[in-house]
């Protein structure tokens, strides 16, 4: 009977420190402004504050996030677009020395409807990382039948944690299709214009 109350105190004490320990750590989440245009995506250790990026360009109150593992977390966030059409961008964020870490920022799924001849041309590109190879999977569709594909690789840089398959005037970036992301410094991602050299924002 002893033995039995020494394993259920084991047992108890194991599964108090098991919540404490998942209860604890980094963590994401996201907060919108009033009209729902901007979001503001922050971190948090042990259920505190320690870094956000603001201002990210995420309309309709839309986003979210999923955790990967320990050091990664797959941001998915609605972008602005006119009428017919719906863009959702990705990030692949990491918490590194208290800090939020954007290691990659593209288009993740395009759609564009047009009434008049009844058809819908999406786009989708699917990163894919494993320690063996990295790539994003391009495809494309018209009304649901796929009409292509094309696998990108892309590599990973470890001094500055960023993923990447193309230098930019020193500068390293993601090419997936027409579309040219940059990293400046920090987490700033740009969109790149390779025939006019010119550096402008997300849009």
């Amino acid at each position: 009977m002893a033995l039995k109350k020494i394993i259920l105190i084991i047992f108890v004490y194991s599964f108090i420190n098991s919540c404490k320990t998942t209860s604890t750590g980094y963590n994401f989440y996201t907060k919108f402004d009033e009209l729902n245009r901007k979001s503001t995506l922050f971190l948090t250790k042990n259920d505190v504050i320690i870094d956000s990026i603001k201002n990210i360009g995420s309309y309709y109150g839309k986003d979210s996030i999923v955790k990967k593992n320990e050091n990664q977390w797959d941001y998915f966030y609605n972008g602005r677009c006119g009428t017919g059409c719906s863009v959702v961008y990705y990030m692949n964020v990491s918490p590194i020395n208290n800090k939020i870490k954007v290691k990659l920022n593209i288009l993740y799924k395009s759609k564009e409807s047009n009434y008049g001849n009844q058809t819908t041309l999406t786009k989708e590109y699917v990163p894919y990382f494993s320690s063996e190879k990295n790539y994003i999977s391009k495809i494309t569709k018209k009304n649901g039948v796929l009409k292509n594909k094309i696998i990108c690789q892309i590599n990973y840089d470890k001094k500055n944690d960023i993923y990447y398959n193309e230098v930019f005037e020193n500068n390293k970036g993601i090419k997936t299709d027409s579309l040219e992301y940059i990293l400046i410094d920090g987490n700033n991602w740009k969109f790149y214009d390779s025939k006019s050299k010119k550096i402008n924002d997300l849009q």
